[in-house]
């Protein structure tokens, strides 16, 4: 039986496909979505603010993205991210319902790279000391919200 994690990357895959045209306006190949972090506002990308003067705090566009995209070997170790589940499984579970049943759809996916996800996953376990950590969390929850929401929105 095939893994939730494979499901959502293969239908994340599939609607990228399909969304195609949209994603060459921003000069992003589909062929190359699932092998970058679509967390828009990743550390993993601070060399690239750095090289290009961009506010660390900010997000990138998509077309930087596809910059980077492009420039595959120098932003390689950023590469290979993992297709994580916004609502969370347990979480879909427990809901149960139409929850459960589309836990896998697109929607409910984004690319993040193995930090991004772990994070984003474990961020608000008991782990979280700090009232600042536990602020970093949310930010980084809320980042994660807002890429997805920018992704969605750019693929109308």
């Amino acid at each position: 039986m095939t893994g939730d994690s494979t499901k959502l990357k293969r239908n994340l895959n599939d609607y990228f496909r399909l969304k195609k045209k949209q994603l060459n306006q921003y000069g992003i190949p589909v062929i190359n979505l699932d092998k970058f972090c679509q967390n828009l506002y990743c550390k993993g990308y601070d060399f690239y603010r750095n090289e290009n003067v961009i506010n660390s705090d900010s997000s990138i566009s998509l077309v930087q993205l596809s910059d980077i995209m492009e420039n595959y070997n120098k932003y390689l170790q950023y590469a290979f991210p993992e297709a994580a589940h916004i609502v969370p499984l347990a979480d879909c579970k427990e809901l149960g319902g139409i929850y459960y049943k589309r836990r896998n759809e697109h929607e409910n996916g984004i690319f993040l790279c193995h930090n991004c996800h772990k994070y984003f996953d474990h961020g608000n376990g008991d782990w979280v000391q700090t009232q600042e950590l536990k602020d970093y969390h949310h930010q980084h929850m809320d980042d994660i919200q807002s890429s997805k929401i920018i992704w969605t929105e750019s693929l109308v």
